[in-house]
């Protein structure tokens, strides 16, 4: 594409770039896209700053200090204790790379298998991922999730042009 006129893609009324500035949905597909590249942070409790080790499903891990989220956890808390990640790198640590911090909610909608633990009011998520969450909640949360499971398949099986338009049906 390089020397041609590509202003057209970045063009905010495009229906590409609809939610080009909802940085929630942004960080929902990613989330969706990256499961089950993620890490969570544990704030260290001895500690006057929001200092975060960070761990994925095998280990601990760091942001790359060539990332722009170096620092978080360290330097400054992030919004929420989860980050999904595009790489993971090792040298002389393990480092990830193309991170952003995503909110529980969209784990909850986008991530993986859902053990609600009632008694505890929490969600433990592919037997690792801990989210405090009232049991009434985390079920709504999970038939939500069978609702989008349930429309996606049903667009993806369908033929021909899928508007994505609210209230609308497929044609």
């Amino acid at each position: 594409i390089r020397g041609r006129n590509t202003a057209w893609l970045d063009d905010p009324k495009a229906a590409w770039n609809k939610d080009s500035r909802r940085p929630a949905m942004i960080k929902a597909v990613l989330t969706a896209g990256l499961y089950a590249n993620v890490a969570v942070g544990e704030e260290a409790s001895d500690q006057d700053y929001a200092q975060y080790t960070w761990k994925d499903a095998t280990s601990e891990v760091r942001v790359h200090p060539s990332s722009v989220n170096r620092g978080i956890g360290s330097e400054r808390k992030p919004a929420y204790p989860f980050l999904v990640y595009h790489e993971k790198v090792r040298t002389a640590r393990v480092f990830l790379r193309d991170s952003t911090v995503v909110a529980p909610e969209a784990l909850l909608l986008f991530g993986g298998t859902l053990d609600v633990q009632h008694a505890n009011a929490r969600v433990v998520m592919d037997n690792w991922i801990k989210l405090k969450c009232d049991a009434p909640i985390a079920v709504l949360f999970k038939y939500l999730r069978i609702a989008l499971d349930a429309d996606f398949a049903r667009r993806i099986q369908r033929t021909g042009a899928t508007r994505w338009s609210d209230g609308c049906e497929d044609d």
